[in-house]
């Protein structure tokens, strides 16, 4: 793993998208060109307009990314010229708010696990979450994303 704990926040994210590798202390970075196609999959918690990413500390248990910053990460890229093609994959509650100002001409295509105003429901919970006789607790998968694996695994050729 390149980031975890207190590196993985908005501004991180936004850095590693746009290629500024100074943004992250020379951490990795995308350095995509035109001539590159960029799948990005994202998977945490999402309210409207927003998506989640692990807070640095109990009392604050998530910082935000809000649709306003995601926008202008891809208008960046878009005009930086640091993708052919773009898909982007979001496992959240309410994720289609992300993309709700999203131009039709960047080349861009979502898939988001939920419209604006619906949760993404999770999965292999409870006693479904016991790997190796221990409970995990927490849920093993998001019901969007276990049946497209699902149904890409039954139509692969």
């Amino acid at each position: 793993m390149d980031y975890t704990g207190n590196q993985l926040n908005a501004e991180a994210f936004m850095a590693v998208m746009m290629g500024d590798s100074e943004a992250v202390e020379g951490g990795k970075v995308l350095q995509s060109t035109i001539e590159d196609n960029v799948f990005v999959f994202f998977v945490d918690h999402g309210a409207p307009g927003i998506l989640a990413f692990p807070g640095p500390d109990e009392k604050h248990p998530f910082s935000f990314f809000y649709a306003d910053q995601l926008m202008d990460t891809l208008e960046y890229m878009y005009t930086h010229r640091m993708y052919k093609e773009l898909v982007f994959y979001v496992e959240a509650c309410e994720a289609g708010s992300m993309f709700v100002d999203l131009p039709d001409d960047m080349n861009i295509y979502t898939m988001t696990a939920s419209d604006e105003e619906v949760s993404s429901w999770a999965i292999y919970c409870d006693e479904e979450a016991i790997i190796e006789g221990k409970d995990v607790g927490t849920c093993l998968g998001d019901l969007f994303s276990i049946n497209w694996m699902a149904d890409t695994i039954a139509h692969r050729g």
